[in-house]
């Protein structure tokens, strides 16, 4: 926590929501619920604490729906060192095969690496790097992070161009995402 914070654990009086109230020297307040699933509510030092439980409160249908939409996903498992090399692998080599029948830019350079929050990245100098949890992805979910990632050679943004661009590789790239949310990276 930042020097001059405080945290403490609060209720809020309509809905009984149990929630961790981080004050700093932060201007915004923001809600959000931890890897547990507990509400976590942060805001300046200056408000009050009726204003935090109105804000909670007032979140209380948000909370709910991600709340439900947590147990509803699909956790990929964490695993070892040595099985990171395997996943990496398949994963190398199944990306290679999509590119060697895709005809657009090609990337600088490939990393696999296991993040935490990202399935994939590509740098402005051309560099693709691919989640190696991607290996417990379905099929065509994992093409469409793989197109997904090749297309930001082209557009460095979510544009409409992005998408339109996207489209003719993966037609159905809007569905493919929102069905990707309901994995959890392992943390």
């Amino acid at each position: 926590m930042k020097k001059g914070g405080s945290q403490s654990i609060r209720v809020s009086p309509s809905f009984g929501l149990r929630y961790v109230w981080i004050r700093s020297s932060r201007r915004t307040t923001a809600i959000k619920l931890n890897e547990s699933g507990d509400i976590v509510l942060l805001s300046s030092k200056y408000l009050s604490g009726e204003y935090a439980d109105y804000v909670v409160d007032h979140r209380y249908d948000w909370i709910c729906k991600r709340r439900q939409a947590r147990k509803d996903r699909i956790i990929i498992p964490r695993c070892s060192d040595s099985d990171k090399k395997i996943l990496s692998d398949h994963v190398r080599l199944r990306f290679f095969f999509i590119l060697s029948t895709y005809t657009g830019k090609k990337p600088s350079r490939v990393f696999i690496r296991f993040g935490k929050t990202s399935w994939g990245s590509c740098s402005s100098l051309g560099n693709i790097s691919l989640n190696g949890y991607l290996y417990y992805l379905p099929d065509d979910l994992f093409n469409y992070v793989v197109f997904h990632e090749l297309t930001h050679l082209y557009h460095m943004n979510h544009s409409p161009d992005f998408w339109l661009q996207l489209g003719k590789c993966i037609p159905d790239a809007k569905l493919a995402r929102k069905r990707l949310l309901q994995f959890s990276l392992p943390g």
